[in-house]
């Protein structure tokens, strides 16, 4: 029974990692779709707002081409902690692609929305700022 158990929590574990990007820690494509299709199909029962969110790291490619993999790792750890920080616990934020990202928000109003961008863009301006020309993120 015991090694059954095991066995068990090993393919459970091994489940929620293919939802997970593995650099990031974040939801990948297949973890956003599942969780999103079950927030949506929720939001709209209850009749709530919700609002999809696409965030682009422009400068991230041409970086890792000229300075390799050590500052991808540095920019995205960076990059992700900002979101987490401008958006809300309950919302749900995955890297799609190597520098593509969604970010799912329910339960909200237009002005909640506003809000949230004016806070992210402050936090990436702060978390930009002294950092040397050409290795801060560039987003759109």
């Amino acid at each position: 029974l015991y090694d059954f158990g095991m066995v068990t929590q090993d393919a459970l574990q091994s489940l929620r990692y293919e939802d997970r990007d593995i650099h990031t820690g974040l939801y990948n494509r297949r973890g956003f779709l599942s969780v999103a299709d079950y927030i949506l199909a929720r939001s709209a029962k209850e009749e709530l707002h919700s609002t999809l969110v696409y965030i682009e790291m422009l400068n991230l490619l041409s970086l890792v081409k000229e300075f390799g993999g050590l500052i991808e790792r540095e920019m995205l750890t960076n990059f992700v902690e900002t979101l987490k920080s401008a958006f809300r616990s309950s919302d749900i934020i995955a890297r799609i692609d190597s520098n593509k990202f969604l970010v799912l928000t329910s339960h909200n109003q237009s002005f909640e929305i506003k809000r949230v961008f004016m806070q992210l863009k402050e936090k990436m301006q702060l978390a930009n700022k002294g950092k040397q020309d050409g290795f801060h993120a560039q987003y759109r």
